[in-house]
């Protein structure tokens, strides 16, 4: 993302048109997802670039004698840090303004991450089921240019004892450091996809690879092009085609790996490597060969020069009017946007980024640059550090917030659950202060946005609450293993060990079974290698759960069931009033024929319809108001807080639902 520092008698201007073609991908992929899947491999061409360019003057000066890790340092510092100072302050003005108070706080712990050049360890930590999605992240771009800055900080230390080696055995070790990176990038995308994707470590084969090229060629790729071309100019066709085939190759594969990358997005390394190769031969063929000289044309090194701040500015500009306006933008505005994200960028570029530079070249000025820097830092912290002590509300000015924080419900977990559960489950949460757990809610993350308000109810009537489940985990057992649970959500073994504790528990009388209705062509209730129908998925669902409703009964509990969370089109987040929007009646009513996959909920309650040994809680009670989805009560405060979780208020308000259906059983005794 992020120029290079060679000297001026080494520019090369193909290199920077290289970036023009990476930044075009990112900015296309961003802007037009559906109709450039496979152009976010602009990024890893900006590794390789990154890679080679910064290794060519630091194996140079290595071989003079005149290296300086503390100037390199340095020099990386005042290169990212006065344009990324000025994204982070605008971005959090903005979100002040612009966005909700959790949407501000998470913004905030994002700019404190980006400070510290850890938004790719932040981003990972974050991964999950309920985490937003990346396209409300203004700041998710951030993630490359930390994987870049951790990499320069340990690449002095790797490039000091390549100094001391012969040129084969460097080139070998430098191999051997990307083959054992991408190998964590291919081992860990089995089991952690997320992590192979943002973890520095399964990042840096790329950036390896660049510098292996530095490494490889120090005398420059462009002097050998140049002496070929002096000594050999036009002996005819076959040297013309030896002299350009490399570049022309590089393009084509560079051409070619948009689709493959598109095709290969779960496996993060094999989707890259086709993309990283092309960057290495358009780099490696010079700047004398024919996609090389279109590459140096003044329009490809414009934008090149102004790629990192492109980078930086386009994102969040789209983010924000997403966000904002509630819906998709067409083309036409994307691309006034983007115009207005690039006119961002040229600022920053002629008034932050050159000035800065050109000072802190001048030895004696470089405490001039340092002091504004620091002060710019210490000033975005303790911005983002109230943001974050507040929740996002501002503790003076800013505009009228709506109350959001009952949006939030991020609780999976207390201590020692998992424990006494013997299982590793992705929800384990013990609530009741103490008193024995009456209430057990088994089932997926619907069961999880109940908790919140069953667990109040239960705690009002003198009882405990266990809350056991995982993300997509019907309520079930007998369910084999299926891929899209992962590691981290072992389905099958919990709910197992949930029905073994809940069976032989004296104190449990009351079972709750919630589950997202519309998850059933999910649900592993067949052979793995199956391929069945809707009809046969249904069918052996209804078996698995006529048996564990019966195996409840006949222990003495009662069975409570709700399956029919309705599933929106558009998220509740767009009902919420912000600053230069009002939302459209539209936007807070869905009709009920515009819900998605309503027929399983229909399946559903044929089979459950006149059953004694279950008693059903219908959530369309509270959502549905004469066939259409409420996003808000007739207080103004949401219900849901995305398209068919509940918010807190919402899981509150259905706990009304479920305790008036007389389906739960009041008092603390048995």
């Amino acid at each position: 993302m992020t120029s290079g520092e060679a000297a001026p008698a080494s520019y090369r201007a193909d290199i920077d048109g290289l970036r023009a073609v990476a930044i075009l991908l990112v900015i296309a992929f961003h802007a037009f997802p559906q109709a450039f899947p496979g152009a976010y491999v602009g990024v890893d061409v900006f590794f390789v670039i990154s890679g080679y360019v910064i290794a060519r003057p630091v194996f140079r000066q290595m071989a003079e004698g005149t290296f300086d890790v503390m100037a390199f340092w340095w020099r990386r510092a005042l290169r990212i840090l006065p344009a990324l100072l000025l994204l982070l302050v605008l971005s959090c003005v903005a979100s002040w303004m612009l966005l909700t108070a959790d949407e501000s706080s998470a913004l905030a712990s994002h700019a404190l991450s980006a400070q510290a050049f850890a938004s790719n360890l932040k981003l990972w930590s974050e991964s999950g089921y309920f985490a937003p999605a990346a396209e409300t992240k203004p700041l998710l771009h951030l993630w490359s240019l930390a994987v870049e800055e951790q990499f320069y900080l340990v690449f002095p230390l790797l490039a000091l004892p390549l100094a001391r080696v012969r040129p084969g055995l460097g080139l070998a070790a430098l191999a051997l450091l990307a083959g054992l990176s991408a190998w964590a990038g291919l081992t860990l995308a089995a089991s952690d996809g997320v992590g192979a994707f943002y973890a520095p470590w399964t990042r840096a084969w790329e950036l390896l690879a660049g510098v292996a090229l530095a490494w490889h060629a120090p005398s420059n790729a462009e002097s050998l092009s140049r002496a070929s071309l002096s000594r050999h100019r036009m002996r005819g066709a076959a040297e013309a085609l030896r002299r350009h085939l490399p570049s022309l190759l590089g393009l084509l594969l560079l051409v070619a790996a948009l689709p493959h990358a598109a095709t290969w997005r779960d496996q993060p390394v094999l989707a890259v490597a086709p993309a990283v190769l092309a960057a290495l031969m358009l780099i490696a063929a010079g700047p004398a060969s024919l996609v090389n000289r279109l590459l140096s044309t003044r329009l490809p090194v414009k934008i090149g020069l102004l790629s990192y701040s492109l980078y930086l500015f386009h994102w969040p500009v789209l983010v924000f009017v997403r966000v904002v306006g509630g819906h998709p933008i067409g083309m036409a505005w994307t691309c006034f946007w983007l115009a207005c994200g690039a006119l961002l960028a040229l600022a920053s570029y002629r008034w932050v980024e050159m000035p800065a530079r050109r000072l802190g070249a001048q030895t004696g000025r470089r405490l001039s640059v340092a002091k504004p820097l620091l002060a710019g830092g210490v000033a975005v912290a303790v911005f983002n550090g109230i943001a974050l002590a507040s929740a996002g509300e501002f503790p003076a000015g800013g505009p009228s917030r709506h109350a959001l924080g009952e949006l939030a419900w991020n609780e999976f977990l207390t201590d020692g659950c998992r424990e006494r559960l013997g299982a590793n489950a992705a929800f384990c949460i013990e609530a009741g202060r103490g008193r024995p757990s009456r209430v057990a809610l088994l089932g997926d993350s619907t069961a999880n946005s109940l908790a919140p308000g069953l667990a109040a109810w239960a705690e009002s009537e003198g009882k405990g609450l266990l809350h056991v489940g995982g993300w997509s985990c019907p309520p079930l057992r007998g369910l084999v293993d299926r891929a899209f649970w992962g590691v981290h959500n072992p389905c099958v073994e919990t709910m197992q060990l949930a029905y073994q504790a809940i069976l032989a528990s004296p104190d449990v009388d009351t079972v709750v079974l919630a589950f997202f209705a519309r998850d059933l062509k999910k649900w592993g209730v067949g052979p793995p290698d199956a391929n069945p129908t809707p009809e046969q998925q249904l069918e052996a669902f209804k078996r698995l759960l006529d048996n564990d409703v019966q195996a409840l009964v006949a222990a003495g509990k009662r069975v409570v069931v709700t399956y029919d969370a309705p599933l929106s089109p558009v998220s509740a987040r767009n009902c919420l009033p912000r600053p230069f929007r009002q939302p459209d009646s539209a936007d807070c009513s869905i009709a009920e024929s515009h819900l998605i996959d309503r027929p399983y909920v229909a399946w559903l309650d044929a089979h459950l319809a006149a059953r004694e040994d279950v008693c059903v809680v219908r959530q369309s009670t509270l959502l549905l108001r004469d066939g259409r989805l409420q996003f808000r009560d007739d207080t103004g405060r949401a219900l849901l807080r995305d398209t068919h979780h509940l918010s807190l208020h919402g899981s509150a308000r259905m706990a009304e639902v479920f305790a008036r259906s007389g389906c739960l059983k009041s008092g603390a005794s048995i």
